[in-house]
This record gives C-alpha cells, sequence and structure tokens, in this order.
C-alpha cells in the first residue's frame, strides 16, 4: 500500500523525535513501527484481559471470590430493583 500522508504537531513531532533518538532512519520506517507498535499494544492489552478473567473464574473456584445471585444484590442494594 502506498500512501501519501501529511502530518503536523504531536504525531509529527513524535516521528521526528524517533528519527532523532534512532528508533527510525526515515520517516516511513518510524510510521510502520508506530503501526506495529499499536498492534502490539493491543494484542497485550487483549492477553491480559484473559489473565484477568481466568484469574477471577479460579478465585471463584477456589472460594476466594464469591459471587452473587441478582436477587441477593437487590436486597443489600435496593436502588437496583429496576435492573431485575
Amino acid at each position: 500500500m502506498n500512501i501519501n500522508l501529511k502530518l503536523s504537531g504531536v504525531p509529527e513531532q513524535i516521528v521526528d523525535s524517533m528519527i532523532a533518538e534512532g528508533y527510525a532512519t526515515s520517516k516511513t520506517e518510524a510510521i510502520r513501527l508506530a503501526i506495529l507498535s499499536f498492534r502490539n499494544r493491543t494484542e497485550m492489552e487483549n492477553e491480559l484481559v484473559v489473565r484477568k478473567m481466568k484469574q477471577i473464574d479460579d478465585d471463584i473456584k477456589t472460594g476466594k471470590e464469591k459471587t452473587y445471585h441478582i436477587k441477593e444484590l437487590v436486597e443489600k442494594y435496593p436502588e437496583f430493583k429496576e435492573l431485575v
């Protein structure tokens, strides 16, 4: 894919900084690295969410976390009665 891109402000400063600090040798390479970094961050966030969900499941199974039936919660918090 070929594109023409006009950067200004903060995005331009970031690209220039990536080149000045030696992370990239050109603007094209800096943009490519930024896109890959975004993908990696997204994948990492997804992995952390899955890990947390597994931890919560394990905590429920081992009794570290208690689950409640919705009716119990409404009794404890009547302001949420409309949700049932």
